[in-house]
C-alpha cells in the first residue's frame, strides 16, 4: 500500500453542512482550503466529508468503543462484532502478547449509535475478519482460523478451538480475512496473496479433507462436515458476493475483480491451459481513477491518481441507498482517504464497472487521518465504512530502512470510527434499524426473510436454516422454489433445500424451466451432480435460449458432468450440440474457454465438429474462430495422443480451398499443436504419430511461404514463431532472411538451433538493432553455448557494449550449463567499471554518511538532473521514473548518478540517428513503425523521422545519462541531492528531517 502526501489534488469540494447526527449535504468550496489540523475528533472529522448530498454520514461508532477497527460484521440479533488490529503495523515486542481484539457493540435505544461495547476476545495475533456461525464466531487471525463461544453467557469468549490452519503469515497486510457465508452454504475465506498449504486442526474432522494448497486461489469449506477445498480467485483484503451469488475480491492495484470461472469446470479437461479465471469489472492499475480531496502521496510519480490500496470490496445489496444504488460495487483507498462507487452493467458473461459520479468520489476526506479500510451493508441497509483512523497505513515492510521505526507508524493507535451512511432524510429511530432478531424467529419466518430486499437478512436467514437443520423449513423452502414470481428469493430457496438434503430431482426440473434466466443459471450448477443419474434433466432446457451470454456460459460448463462424455460415440452429439450452440450468437473469451473446459476432453472430436460447423457457413467469426481452434489444438497437443494428434494435423492439412482467412485458422491451429507438444517436450517438427515424413516436409514449406506472406494480416508472426519447431535445415536459412529484413520475431525463433552460423549473423548486425532487437539477440547468443563464447568474445573486443548485459543476463552467463561459458563470463565479467569510474565513486564515497540539506539539494536536482527526471513536480520524465528513490540506500543512488552505465535498461541506451541529409540526432527510441522512427530528447521532446529519411540508426550502448555530473557537483552538494532524493515527500515538516548544522 501507498499512503501521505505526493502532492496538492485540487479538487471542488467540500463545504459541508453537519448537524449533530452528521453529514446533511455539500455545496461548492474553494479548491485550496487549508487542510486539517489532524487528527480530528470523530464528531469534528464529520466535517471534512465530501458526500453526495442525497446522502448522511453518521458516527455509528468511535474510539473508545471501537480501536484500530479493520472489519465488521453483523449477528443475528443486530449486534455488531468488530475486529481490532491492535499489531498493526509490527506486532507485539518480542515476546510480548498479541494485541488484536474482537468485540461486540449494541445500540440499545435505536439512535443509530452502538453506545455498548464489550471486549470478546483479546491476545490475538493480527486478526483480520470475521464471520458469526452458531453460538459463536469465526475470526481469521495470523496462519489460522479460529472459533470462538461464550458458552456462559457473560459475554466474553470462554472457548477457543482452531478449525483450520497453514495460511501463510509473510505480512500483516497480506493475510487470510473475510471469511463470508455464501448462498452455496459455505465460507469462503480470502487468500491474502500469500497462498499456503490449509488443512483442518479440529479432532472432529480428522480425515474429512486433505489439506489443500491455496497459491493463487482462495479457501472454501462447509462449517458443518468440515469438508474444504480451494477455489479459484484470490483476494487480498476483500471478498464479496452479490445477488446473485457471483464472487469478487480485490488486490492494492485492482479495485473489483470478478471470479468468473470455477476450478471444479477445469478439472473436466485437465490440459487446458487457463491463464485467467478472473476479470477486472473496475478498471486497474495505470488505467484506474480515483479523485481524492487530501493531501496524499504514493511510492511512485506515475500513481499519482490511481488506485494504489484499493481493499474492502463490497456490493451494496440493501435498499435503503435508492435502487439505483443496488448491486453497486464500493472499494476503500485508505491512501486517497475515499470509497469510491461504480455502477455495473453485463459485459458478456461478466460485468464492467463505470464510477458512480464523475470526477467526484462517493465518499472522501480532507482529513489525512480517515483511513477506510472494509464496509458492511447493515441488517438496516445502511452501508458501514470501517476507518483505521490513523497517520499511517504502509507496512514497514514496504519502507526505507530509516523510516521503518519511526514513530507515526503508531499514531492512531488509539483511535478508530465506524460511519453509517443512510439517506439525507432518514428518521432517527426509524423502525426499520430495528434490532432485527432473526435470532428468535421460526423456520417458516426464516424463510420468508430469504424474500427480503436487504441482503443481510437473506444471507442470515439463509445461513440460521442451514445452521439450524429445522426440517420444518423444507416445506415453505418448496414453495417459494416454486413461486415464479420470485428470483432472489426463490435462488436462496434452491440452495437452502440443498443445504437441508431435500433438494429433489422435480424441484431442480422445475427450476430449469424458469422464465428467468438467473434461476436457470443455479438449477444448471445444482443439477450437475444429478445428470449422472437423471441425463433427462439435460433435456429441460430450452435450447433456443442459449443466445443469453450468461446462461450459454453456465450451460456450457454444466454440460461437462454429463455422463455422455465417458464415450466417443456420445460424445460426438453433445459436442456438436455444444458447437451450434456457440454458433447462434459471438462468444467472448469466457465462453471460448467453457467450450473447451467442458467439451474438449475428446480434443479432435470437439476440433472437427468446429471446422466441419464453420465451414459449411456463409458468414465466419475468423478471429473467434482462430482462438478457438488454437485452444482446442493445444489441448490435444498436451495430451500427447499419437492418434489424436494425427487427426488433428489432417484436418489442417485438408481444409477448404485457398481461402486465405481459412488458412490463418489452420496455421492458428498448428501453433496451438505445436505449444501443447512443446510441453511433453514433442514439437511438429517431430509429431508423435505416423503423419508422413513427406506431408510434414510440404506443411513446413507451407509455413516458411505463410511466415513471408501471411495468408491474412497478423498471421506472418505466427508462422515465424512456429518456424522455431521446424527442421534446422529449411528453418533456419528461412529466419536468417528475415531477421535481415529486420523481423524480431525471426531473431527470436531461431534461439533453439545450435547452428554456429546464427551468432555470426547476430553479431554482425547487433549494432543495427533496437533496444527490443538486442534484448532477443542477447538471448540468442546465451541459449547456445558456442554462441555464449561468441558473445563474450564480442564484449571483451568492443563489439558487444559490457553495459548492455544487464544483471539477469550476467548471471545467466556466470551460471550456464557449459563449463566453458561459465569460466570465461567470470573472467571477462568480473569487472564491468571502468577504473575512472571506479576512482569517482572511491572519493564521493566519504559523503556517504553525510546528513545533506534535503532544501538544497533540492535547488542541485533543479539545475542539473530536470531535463530528463521528474521528482517533486521538478523536471520531465525522460529517462525512468526516480521518484520512488526513497527505498534505494544511499550507495544505490550515488553508484547510479556517477556511474550511470554500470546497470542500465536497454531501454534507455542514447540513439544515434543520422539523416540522409547528413544531420545527427541523439536520444532515446521512443517508438519504432514501418515507417518511421521516434526519438525521446532531454527537456521531453520528441522527434520523429521518417525511415525513408535514416541512414543510420545505431545503438551507442551507453546510458542516455552522460558520465561526468561529478564536474558540476562537488561533494557537498552530492551530500545535498542525496538527502533530497532519500527525504523530497517530507520536506512540508509533518516527518521531521534532521538537517546537518553546516
Amino acid at each position: 500500500m501507498d499512503q501521505r502526501v505526493s502532492s496538492w489534488v485540487a479538487c471542488v469540494v467540500v463545504g459541508l453542512v453537519v448537524t449533530g447526527q452528521g453529514v446533511r449535504g455539500v455545496v461548492a468550496a474553494e479548491p485550496e482550503q487549508k487542510s486539517p489540523a489532524s487528527p480530528l475528533e470523530p464528531v469534528s472529522a464529520l466535517a471534512e466529508f465530501q458526500l453526495n448530498p442525497r446522502f448522511r454520514i453518521e458516527i455509528a461508532a468511535a474510539e473508545p468503543q471501537v480501536v484500530d477497527p479493520v472489519a465488521v460484521r453483523f449477528d443475528e440479533n443486530g449486534r455488531m462484532w468488530v475486529v481490532e488490529m491492535g499489531d498493526y503495523p509490527n506486532g507485539p515486542v518480542k515476546g510480548g502478547r498479541p494485541l488484536s481484539r474482537v468485540r461486540w457493540l449494541e445500540d440499545t435505544d435505536g439512535d443509530g449509535r452502538y453506545e455498548t461495547s464489550r471486549v470478546f476476545a483479546d491476545g490475538l495475533l493480527f486478526a483480520t475478519g470475521i464471520q458469526p456461525w452458531d453460538k459463536g464466531v469465526l475470526v481469521t487471525i495470523a496462519g489460522e482460523l479460529i472459533y470462538l463461544v461464550d458458552s456462559d453467557g457473560d459475554g466474553v469468549a470462554d472457548q477457543r478451538e482452531t478449525w483450520y490452519s497453514g495460511f501463510k503469515q509473510e505480512n500483516p497486510q497480506l493475510r487470510a480475512n473475510h471469511p463470508t457465508f455464501a448462498i452455496d452454504n459455505r465460507i469462503y475465506v480470502a487468500n491474502g496473496l500469500r497462498g499456503g498449504v490449509v488443512g483442518t486442526r479440529r479432532a472432529k474432522w480428522a480425515g474429512v479433507s486433505k489439506p489443500v494448497a491455496i497459491s493463487s486461489r482462495d479457501f472454501r469449506f462447509d462449517p458443518r462436515s468440515g469438508v474444504c477445498d480451494a477455489v479459484n480467485g484470490n483476494g487480498q483484503f476483500g471478498l464479496t458476493f452479490d445477488d446473485l451469488g457471483r464472487r469478487f475480491v480485490c488486490s492494492n492495484r485492482n479495485p473489483c475483480r470478478h471470479v468468473v470461472l470455477g476450478g471444479e469446470y477445469l478439472k473436466a479437461n485437465p490440459h487446458l491451459a487457463v491463464s485467467e479465471v478472473m476479470q477486472d469489472v473496475v478498471t486497474p492499475g495505470a488505467g484506474s481513477r480515483i479523485h481524492p480531496i487530501s493531501k496524499i502521496w504514493v511510492t511512485s510519480n506515475l500513481h499519482e491518481g490511481q488506485f494504489t490500496a484499493a481493499c474492502g470490496v463490497t456490493a451494496y445489496r440493501g435498499s435503503l441507498l435508492g435502487d439505483d444504488l443496488r448491486g453497486n460495487m464500493f472499494t476503500c483507498d485508505p491512501t486517497g482517504n475515499l470509497v469510491h462507487r461504480e455502477t455495473l452493467v453485463t459485459e458478456g458473461v461478466s460485468l464492467k464497472g463505470k464510477p458512480g459520479r464523475k470526477g467526484v468520489e462517493f465518499l472522501a476526506s480532507r482529513d489525512e487521518w480517515f483511513r477506510p479500510v472494509n464496509m458492511e451493508v447493515g441488517p438496516d441497509g445502511a452501508l458501514y465504512i470501517v476507518d483505521m483512523y490513523r497517520a499511517v497505513v504502509e507496512h514497514p515492510q514496504w519502507v526505507p530502512a530509516e523510516l521503518k521505526n519511526r514513530p507515526d507508524n503508531y499514531s492512531g493507535n488509539d483511535r478508530g470510527r465506524i460511519y453509517r451512511i443512510v439517506p439525507a432524510d432518514h428518521a432517527t429511530g426509524n423502525r426499520d434499524d430495528a434490532v432485527p432478531g432473526l435470532g428468535r424467529l421460526k423456520a417458516a419466518r426464516l424463510v420468508d426473510e430469504l424474500r427480503s430486499p436487504t441482503g443481510w437478512r437473506r444471507d442470515t436467514a439463509a445461513r440460521l436454516i442451514y445452521q439450524r437443520q429445522d426440517k420444518q423449513a423444507i416445506h415453505p423452502l418448496l414453495e417459494l422454489a416454486g413461486d415464479k414470481k420470485e428470483v432472489v428469493g426463490r435462488i436462496h430457496a434452491l440452495w437452502a433445500l440443498r443445504g437441508l438434503g431435500a433438494l429433489s430431482v422435480g424441484v431442480i426440473g422445475d427450476a430449469l424451466t424458469s422464465g428467468d434466466d438467473n434461476v436457470v443459471i443455479h438449477a444448471l450448477r445444482l443439477c450437475e451432480k444429478r445428470l449422472k443419474t437423471h441425463p433427462e434433466l439435460w433435456e429441460r432446457i430450452d435450447v433456443s435460449r442459449l443466445t443469453a451470454p450468461e446462461l450459454r456460459f453456465q450451460w456450457l460448463l454444466s454440460q461437462a458432468h454429463h455422463p455422455g462424455w465417458s464415450t466417443k460415440a456420445e460424445a460426438k452429439g453433445l459436442a456438436k450440440a455444444a458447437v451450434a450452440v456457440c454458433l447462434m450468437r459471438p462468444c467472448d473469451r469466457w465462453t471460448r474457454v467453457a467450450l473447451v473446459a467442458a467439451c474438449g476432453r475428446h480434443g479432435s472430436v470437439l476440433l472437427d465438429e468446429l471446422i466441419s460447423a464453420w465451414a459449411g457457413r456463409d458468414k465466419v467469426r475468423f478471429p473467434e474462430l482462430r482462438q478457438l481452434v488454437g485452444m482446442i489444438a493445444e489441448t490435444i497437443g498436451r495430451n500427447g495422443n499419437a492418434r489424436e494428434v494425427v487427426e488433428a494435423l489432417a484436418m489442417f492439412e485438408s481444409g477448404p480451398g485457398t481461402n486465405p482467412a481459412w488458412l490463418g485458422v489452420y496455421l492458428s491451429g498448428m501453433a496451438g499443436l505445436d505449444t501443447g507438444l512443446a510441453g511433453g517436450g514433442r514439437s511438429l517438427g517431430n509429431p508423435p504419430g505416423d503423419f508422413g515424413r513427406q506431408r510434414l516436409n510440404d506443411m513446413w514449406a507451407r509455413i516458411i511461404q505463410w511466415s513471408v506472406r501471411p495468408p491474412e494480416a497478423g498471421m506472418g508472426a505466427v508462422a515465424t514463431q512456429l518456424l522455431s519447431s521446424g527442421p534446422e535445415a529449411v528453418a533456419v536459412p528461412a529466419l536468417i532472411k528475415q531477421f535481415d529484413g529486420g523481423s524480431v520475431d525471426a531473431l527470436r525463433s531461431l534461439a533453439r538451433f545450435p547452428t554456429k552460423t546464427i551468432g555470426d549473423v547476430v553479431l554482425a548486425r547487433y549494432s543495427r538493432l533496437s533496444a527490443e532487437g538486442r534484448r532477443a539477440a542477447l538471448d540468442v547468443m546465451i541459449a547456445n553455448p558456442g554462441r555464449a563464447i561468441l558473445l563474450i568474445d564480442a564484449v571483451s573486443k568492443g563489439v558487444v557494449s559490457r553495459a548492455d548485459l544487464d544483471p539477469g543476463r550476467v548471471d545467466r552467463l556466470r551460471r550456464h550449463s557449459d563449463e566453458v561459458v561459465r569460466q570465461k563470463s567470470k573472467s571477462v565479467l568480473a569487472d564491468l567499471v571502468p577504473k575512472a569510474r571506479r576512482d569517482v565513486l572511491k572519493r564521493y564515497a566519504t559523503i556517504l554518511s553525510a546528513q545533506g540539506n534535503p532544501q538544497k539539494g533540492r535547488e542541485v536536482f533543479r539545475k542539473n538532473c530536470t531535463a530528463c527526471h521528474r521528482v517533486d513536480r521538478l523536471g520531465v520524465d525522460v529517462a525512468p521514473d526516480i521518484s520512488d528513490t526513497r527505498r534505494w540506500t544511499r550507495q544505490q543512488l550515488l553508484v547510479s548518478i556517477l556511474d550511470p552505465n554500470r546497470v542500465v535498461d536497454s531501454n534507455y541506451f542514447a540513439y544515434s540517428l543520422v539523416t540522409q541529409a547528413g544531420v545527427v540526432h541523439t536520444g532515446l527510441v521512443a517508438s519504432e513503425t514501418p515507417s518511421a522512427v521516434s526519438l525521446r530528447q532531454p527537456e521531453g521532446k520528441t522527434l520523429r523521422v521518417l525511415r525513408a529519411d535514416i541512414d543510420v540508426l545505431k545503438s551507442n550502448g551507453i546510458s542516455l545519462m552522460p558520465e561526468g555530473l561529478e564536474k558540476n557537483v562537488n561533494p557537498g552538494q552530492m551530500a545535498d541531492l542525496l538527502s533530497f532524493l532519500k527525504n523530497w515527500r517530507y520536506l512540508d515538516g509533518r516527518i521531521p528531517v534532521q538537517l546537518p548544522s553546516r
